[in-house]
């Protein structure tokens, strides 16, 4: 019976789920691309039709279209495979080994995500009941539509169930057949402390489901209803859970990356209300995070679909300091970086509300944010000497972070205008800031020297089994130097012997490097990124570059051989030190002919 895996492969094209988060170009016979797992300005990063294959030859990522899908998602292999066999149109229930239902056990991921989409339903739900006019009402004052509402799903959370005991919600879920363990694991339900009762988290409150990346549900955001009397803030969300990481979601990212990836940048708000009518008024590319400040794991996320930020926070202080902790820390991504000036009192939800339009000009006219600070800082304000020089500090050292020289320059000249000092004065400052930077960065301890580093020997490896993979012809001519060869990678041996196997039954006038498929699917893929190597280094046609890998073919062979004998000379050597600690003369006159030898072959 064929595996999941296999037919899942067969249906999807890699370059097509690729190119649908990777702008890609023709490149010979393969497809190259911007790397989505690292920054690079030139691209490296290459998908092979025919080997059905991606790899990067700047960070050294690669794998099928499963892996992909495994890295550019964050899933697990299984949760990957599922989402790609969906795609192809295959029921993956079917291929299931095991028969009996999901285990319903607490940190079982389909469980937990079974138990928040039914949370999900029943909040939404509640929005047609009486008790839910309120927020329904206040969702409609805000100006949401119902379009809106639905497409973020948004619902209610009841104050108590039929009996007047807070746990509407769990005796839903509970009716639906969840465990009280699984229903707690999901983070929308506590058990009181050394009580047997369970109570819903969140009550009188407007629900805003939050979604990952494809748009399942992880957890919530809940806002308190005007008026309502609750010892609680006006929100709180769903605490951390296997599913529930708000240090790496956005609200509304999987409604927004489509939109992220066509107009090439994305525009950060601070509230769900604003995100949700960001959307509304056409500005799609919008997000925000879940209640945290915008951290690294974040940012990495949306290097994967834009090199382009755009900040749009409250003008209060807290909202000002959010934007420039988010630029230094986008800045140190290499990212360009805008601003969206909010003036003060006023909310992105409040500008839509006013008029749709307007918001969707602001995007358009966003402005630096070298320029927003600066302006900021001098703008309409009479300023002492003293408070010149504060402000001129605190600007410098944001300046000096700008990755771009051009507008770096631009705002340290208008800077030393502002302040009547010549210009040299503050690229002097920045000059004498990387010193001490670099002075500090040399004494942290230096990191471990990792042991995953290659050796020559095993390259060269490598190198033989992409060049009759691409080549195969070249095995039979070469058959007896390659049965010689003793590799030293085990991985490199099982897959030289797994293609010996297959090319032995064939003749060497029909074989082609299409007929060598291999069971495991580790070492295809291994052998597909070899080969991607090689291909990328003689070309793709296997005719036209045939002489130049037959030759390239005879080098490795050559330096494999003195790889060898030079790791028998250094054996030699240390049973020579053994020997003459051992005072066995004869047997040191026997290893120093030996040696003699094997150095007589190295120097040939």
């Amino acid at each position: 019976m064929r595996s999941l895996v296999d037919d899942v492969k067969d249906r999807l094209d890699v370059t097509e789920v690729v190119a649908g988060y990777v702008k890609l170009t023709n490149a010979g016979s393969n497809m190259r691309g911007l790397c989505p797992f690292h920054r690079e300005k030139t691209p490296s990063f290459m998908v092979s039709k025919e080997k059905q294959i991606f790899h990067c030859f700047g960070c050294g990522k690669g794998g099928d279209v499963i892996t992909f899908i495994e890295e550019i998602e964050g899933l697990d292999f299984k949760e990957a495979l599922r989402l790609l066999a969906e795609r192809a149109g295959l029921d993956y229930r079917k291929y299931q080994v095991s028969a009996g239902g999901q285990s319903d056990a607490p940190d079982n991921k389909e469980t937990l995500r079974r138990a928040l989409e039914a949370t999900t339903v029943f909040y939404q739900k509640q929005l047609d009941f009486n008790e839910g006019l309120k927020a329904k009402n206040y969702l409609a004052g805000r100006a949401l539509t119902g379009k809106s509402i639905q497409e973020f799903r948004l619902g209610y959370a009841p104050r108590a169930d039929d009996k007047g005991y807070p746990a509407a919600l769990f005796s839903h879920l509970r009716g639906l057949g969840f465990s009280p363990q699984a229903i707690v694991a999901s983070g929308s339900v506590y058990k009181k402390d050394n009580q047997a009762a369970y109570v819903d988290r969140f009550r009188e409150r407007i629900i805003f489901p939050v979604a990952d990346s494809l748009g399942r549900v992880v957890g919530f955001s809940a806002r308190l209803l005007p008026g309502s009397d609750s010892q609680q803030g006006k929100y709180i969300n769903t605490p951390g859970t296997i599913l529930y990481d708000k240090g790496g979601l956005f609200y509304g990212f999987h409604l927004a990356k489509q939109a992220i990836r066509e107009k090439g940048e994305v525009v950060m708000l601070e509230g769900n209300l604003d995100v949700i009518l960001s959307h509304q008024s056409g500005v799609c590319q919008a997000v925000a995070t879940c209640g945290t400040a915008l951290g690294k794991k974040q940012l990495t996320t949306l290097c994967r679909y834009t090199q382009k930020l755009i900040l749009a926070f409250d003008a209060d202080m807290a909202g000002v300091k959010a934007t420039k902790r988010a630029a230094e820390l986008a800045w140190e991504e290499d990212l360009d970086v805008k601003v969206i000036p909010i003036k003060t009192g006023q909310d992105v939800a409040d500008i839509v509300k006013e008029d749709p339009q307007k918001w969707a000009k602001m995007v358009e006219k966003k402005k630096s944010l070298a320029g927003y600070f600066f302006n900021l800082g001098f703008k309409n304000r009479v300023l002492s000497l003293d408070q010149k020089k504060t402000l001129a500090d605190k600007l410098l050292k944001l300046f000096a972070s700008i990755p771009s020289r051009v507008e770096q320059s631009h705002y340290l000249k208008r800077l030393a205008e502002e302040v009547q000092v010549p210009e040299e004065y503050f690229w002097e400052k920045i000059k004498q800031n990387q010193r001490k930077n670099h002075q500090y960065t040399k004494t942290q301890p230096a990191p471990e020297k990792t042991s995953g580093k290659k050796s020559r020997s095993i390259l060269l490896e490598e190198r033989l089994i992409g060049l009759i993979f691409n080549y195969p012809k070249l095995f039979f001519k070469y058959r007896e130097r390659f049965n010689r060869t003793a590799f030293e990678s085990e991985v490199v041996k099982r897959i030289y012997q797994d293609i010996k196997k297959i090319l032995d039954k064939m003749s060497p006038d029909l074989v082609k490097s299409q007929d060598i498929n291999f069971e495991s699917r580790e070492l295809q893929l291994k052998v597909a990124e070899i080969a991607l190597e090689v291909e990328k280094d003689l070309g793709p046609d296997p005719d036209e570059n045939r002489e130049k890998a037959e030759q390239e073919l005879k080098i490795c062979f050559a330096a494999l051989e003195k790889e060898f004998l030079k790791n028998q000379r250094f054996q030699l050597l240390k049973e020579i030190k053994m020997a003459s600690i051992n005072g066995d003369k004869n047997q040191m006159e026997s290893l120093m002919e030996r040696l003699q030898t094997v150095s007589k072959e190295i120097a040939r």
